[in-house]
């Protein structure tokens, strides 16, 4: 539906609607004032009339009410009818041609107590008000007046009838002013649709004309606006659409299993694609001079010169030193004047190099170069900047894969070992227990049968077979509790980290001849569970370590709790060893896997472990965990 159309139709609704609300209003107010006025009028009748016939009645003289009534009556057009009935309805004087009905009697009979009554009656000659009066206080005698409402009907629907033709009136002027107030209005709604659908098909150089100083022209300047703001809009989204097809081609050049090369050649190539360039390299440097890793587009005789001092102009060595972008665009003479560099014939003349780098560390630099001086620009560069930070990352990716992979290898053989651990130290224990506590256990058995049997007769005897057998349970649980310290000391659960380490150091460092001193820092605490128990493993497997490998003869514990965290540092006077050489055989080193197994503790609860030896001057373990409060 058309915009003119809705103003119309919603012009004519809206003349409609308060055109009948106004008929209603006005049918309403007009019915009831004249009613109102009618009712006043015949009240007002009702009482003179009363008065005129009191003393009659009360004389008995019907002929002069009947006269009274009749005179009344013939004076008044709308009366339809006058009657007066007493005493106790014997009697009712009416002037009623045709007749006295008798349900007239009860249509609005005052009660005692009351003066006057109004009531609507629905006749055969139409509604007629009845207006009923007593004549004298006291007296049961009553005088009705029944008034014609017929003219308020006609007056009311005259009033009506005029306010139809007033608003049927209003809706054809309403109507054609309508028509006219549309087309103003769509017509240069029009011209500004038709625009829109220049716009919509790319015509942004279009304006519309903005005159007009109404809502239109300022619909039309913002339409303007709206042009300009897209047309920039839609350049920076094609710089931006060229941006990321780039970083996107270097993104799926340097995914998947490549090496560092093969990684970089790809995104190299993808790179000058977006860029439509054709010649560029990549330098990558290790703490050491640059090294040249791929090249696209240089022929073959000039990249032994694509080497810091040796290529021409190549910046290498500033963008590594200040991480700076740099550009020039004078390269073709020198290039030319030292090997003849040059593309298809024509000499390199711009020439441009950014850094790759991740994290604020430079990894190497890119470099592209053009004959065209005109093709890389402030746009280039940005694009440039933006891939040598993907490089970057995709480089310090290639990195972190290669070192996910060594720790997964390490962490796998860890697990591999920790298995032959664990079912080693359960043959310990089966040994162990079939060994001693098994043996002990029978030694108990057949000595309780021997006391049983000895008992009968032997009464004193039986009790030294008794105090032997308490004695050898009494071993047999010093066997078992030294079993079950060594899989977990209960002090650790029961009174914490530092008796637990206490305990450990007394029953195992000192009972194999190596002097101890426990330096304990900061006020004393329970730990988070977790942390005492990673702790606890990480002391006993270091001072497992002195205890087999290190020939010390003294070993300093030192603990730690600070207000934000723990740290345990355990140092030896042994033997010492070479730490890289233990981690370089840890597959086949004992050593190696307790130092995995401590570094594997650490690292699970985000703390720091280390460790320091060099042969001759002992080893030093230690370690630091964050405690969260």
């Amino acid at each position: 539906m058309k915009f003119s159309t809705r103003i119309i139709l919603t012009t004519t609704a809206i003349i409609v609607v308060m055109g009948l609300l106004t008929m209603i209003s006005i049918h309403t107010v007009v019915q009831n004032a004249l009613r109102r006025e009618s009712s006043d009028k015949g009240l007002s009748l009702a009482q003179v009339t009363g008065e005129s016939v009191a003393n009659a009645l009360l004389d008995g003289n019907w002929f002069v009410v009947q006269n009274t009534l009749d005179d009344l009556t013939a004076n008044n057009p709308n009366l339809i009818f006058a009657y007066v009935i007493y005493p106790s309805e014997t009697r009712v004087i009416h002037t009623l041609p045709t007749g006295f009905p008798a349900d007239l009697l009860t249509a609005n009979r005052l009660p005692f107590d009351q003066r006057a009554s109004l009531r609507l009656l629905d006749t055969e000659r139409g509604p007629v008000r009845d207006v009923a009066w007593r004549i004298l206080d006291g007296l049961d005698a009553e005088l009705h007046l029944g008034f014609s409402e017929q003219e308020i009907v006609r007056l009311v629907n005259q009033v009506t009838l005029i306010i139809a033709g007033l608003t049927f009136l209003g809706v054809l002027v309403g109507s054609v002013a309508a028509l006219g107030l549309g087309r103003r209005i769509t017509r240069p709604l029009e011209g500004l649709t038709a625009h829109a659908l220049r716009l919509g098909q790319g015509h942004l150089d279009k304006t519309i004309d903005t005159a007009r100083r109404d809502e239109i022209g300022d619909l039309a300047r913002a339409f303007n606006q709206m042009a300009r703001d897209l047309h920039t809009t839609i350049t920076a989204m094609r710089r931006r659409n060229r941006e990321l097809a780039a970083l996107n081609a270097v993104a799926t050049a340097t995914s998947g299993p490549l090496d560092v090369q093969q990684a970089l050649e790809r995104a190299l190539t993808q790179s000058l694609a977006a860029l439509e360039l054709s010649t560029g390299w990549v330098f990558l440097t290790n703490g050491g001079p640059p090294r040249l890793v791929t090249c696209v587009g240089l022929p073959a005789p000039v990249t032994h010169h694509a080497l810091p001092g040796g290529f021409p102009d190549c910046l290498c060595g500033q963008v590594l030193r200040h991480g700076e972008p740099m550009m020039i665009q004078s390269l073709g003479e020198k290039c030319a004047a030292q090997g003849g560099v040059g593309l298809d014939g024509q000499p390199l003349r711009c020439h441009a190099t950014v850094p790759v780098r991740a994290k604020g560390k430079i990894l190497g630099v890119l470099s592209v170069a053009s004959a065209d001086p005109e093709q890389i620009g402030e746009e280039e560069m940005l694009l440039l900047e933006a891939v040598g930070r993907q490089m970057g990352v995709a480089l310090e990716n290639a990195q972190l894969w290669e070192e996910l992979e060594a720790k997964e290898r390490v962490r796998a053989e860890l697990l591999a070992k920790v298995i032959r651990a664990q079912e080693e130290e359960r043959k310990r224990i089966a040994r162990e227990l079939h060994d001693q506590t098994g043996q002990s256990l029978n030694a108990l058995v057949f000595g309780l049968k021997t006391a049983e049997a000895i008992l009968e007769r032997d009464a004193a005897r039986a009790g030294e077979v008794v105090a032997r057998l308490r004695s050898a349970a009494a071993d047999s649980v010093r066997e078992l509790q030294t079993t079950i310290y060594d899989l977990r000391p209960s002090v650790l659960d029961d009174l914490g980290l530092i008796p637990a380490l206490r305990w450990f150091a007394e029953s195992r460092i000192q009972a194999n001849g190596i002097a101890v001193t426990f330096d304990l820092r900061g006020p004393e605490r329970r730990l988070p569970a977790d942390i005492e128990t990673a702790l606890f493993r990480i002391a006993q497997e270091a001072l497992t370590n002195v205890i087999k490998h290190a020939s010390a003869r003294h070993v300093h514990i030192v603990l730690d709790l600070g207000p934000e965290g723990v740290r345990l540092e355990i140092a030896d006077d042994g033997i010492g060893f070479e730490v890289t050489q233990v981690f370089a055989v840890q597959g086949e080193s004992e050593r190696g896997l307790g130092l995995l197994g401590m570094r594997e503790r650490a690292e699970l609860l985000g703390g720091r472990w280390g460790v320091e030896s060099r042969v001759g001057q002992g080893t030093r373990v230690h370690v630091e965990i964050l405690v969260k409060r």
